[in-house]
């Protein structure tokens, strides 16, 4: 892998921090379970949400995510792993859970927005 573009990855992660920061003031609970870290939050008026999804040189495959108690619908997913940085991905529903696409198990990072 390029060493210069494995550096610039903590430019792309707090860009993805600095736009819940920014946009998604009513900061939610951080919670880690196993190798997934999540932060939600929403907006000033509580109309728009977001979720950032750390998964840390644990899942392998593709990350699933329980829907309950996240907006109706699909969000607009950004990915950044070690190819893509904050790249649109395609997130699915399935019945009450979210899969979040990885291209293998290293790590990836989601901003999933609605």
């Amino acid at each position: 892998m390029d060493e210069r573009r494995n550096l610039n990855k903590a430019y792309y992660a707090l860009k993805a921090f600095g736009e819940i920061v920014k946009g998604y003031p009513r900061l939610g609970e951080v919670k880690t379970t196993g190798s997934l870290t999540t932060l939600i939050a929403k907006s000033a008026d509580g109309a728009r949400t977001a979720l950032l999804v750390a998964d840390y040189c644990g899942l392998p495959g593709d990350v699933t995510l329980a829907a309950k108690g996240l907006p109706a619908g699909c969000p607009q997913v950004r990915v950044l792993d070690h190819t893509r940085d904050l790249a649109p991905v395609e997130a699915r529903l399935s019945g009450d859970r979210i899969v979040l696409p990885k291209l293998d198990d290293e790590s990836a990072s989601y901003l999933l927005i609605w």
